[in-house]
């Protein structure tokens, strides 16, 4: 006789092996995620307005040219940027700084030894590089010249070469009073101011005092306290008067 127990068992085993077997008609989710690195720009320092570089670099040059005159012994008064042309220019820009070229004017009054003066119509020239957060002085181009202190600057040499020139001037001319002898540049102060000055010379006013003793047409007597004032043109090569606005008083004429 022919069994029927061997087919439903064997459905029955095929059901229960699939289902341990995790058999599923679904699909799994993707469940995989994407996390964004979070952004790593930094704020660049922003730049520094052409006006406020050059307003900088003005202001640090007053401030340099002022300590170093108000440092010297020599000097009684001084002023910065006051007399003369004060300028900046840019030069140079980049992305965080800018270059500027200062042109910084001064004058001073000096006493020193045997002579006092001013000095006037100078100027310094200085590099600065302007940042956001500092002001850095690059280069002193043409820096502060001191009458007293530095005989080697063109300053002091223009200066004693007109003082020498109005000397022998005043001598000369106290020789053609009659009977005249005299003292120059020995009682009083001896002034002098650069007027201008240039690569190719300088203007030097020069007051010398002068006094002497005369004697002529039956009279005699003294001339003292007096000074000359005259303009002397100072080139390498020669010196020269440009103008005289008081000569020697001739007590004999």
């Amino acid at each position: 006789m022919e069994s029927r127990i061997g087919l439903p068992l064997l459905l029955v085993l095929m059901v229960t092996f699939a289902g341990c077997a995790g058999f599923s008609g679904g699909t799994t989710p993707d469940t995989t995620s994407t996390t964004t690195p979070p952004s790593t720009t930094t704020d660049q320092p922003s730049q520094v307005s052409m006006s406020e570089a050059k307003q900088r670099a003005l202001n640090a040059e007053n401030n340099r040219v002022t300590q170093i005159l108000e440092n010297a012994s020599t000097i009684s008064g001084s002023s910065v940027g006051v007399y003369g042309e004060t300028k900046a220019t840019a030069v140079n820009q980049s992305s965080t700084s800018i270059e500027v070229r200062v042109k910084m004017s001064y004058s001073y009054e000096y006493h020193c030894e045997n002579k006092s003066g001013a000095v006037d119509g100078l100027s310094t020239t200085a590099r600065y590089q302007i940042s956001p957060n500092t002001t850095e002085l690059i280069e002193v181009i043409d820096g502060v010249r001191m009458v007293c202190e530095n005989p080697q600057e063109a300053q002091p040499s223009a200066v004693d070469r007109a003082v020498s020139a109005e000397k022998q001037r005043i001598e000369a001319r106290l020789a053609n009073i009659s009977n005249a002898t005299g003292s120059v540049g020995v009682y009083g102060t001896i002034e002098t101011t650069v007027i201008n000055q240039s690569d190719t010379g300088s203007y030097v006013r020069v007051k010398m005092p002068y006094s002497y003793e005369y004697s002529c047409d039956g009279s005699s007597g003294a001339v003292d306290g007096l000074k000359t004032n005259v303009v002397y043109r100072v080139t390498p090569s020669e010196v020269t008067v440009v103008r005289i606005t008081e000569d020697i008083r001739n007590a004999c004429a």
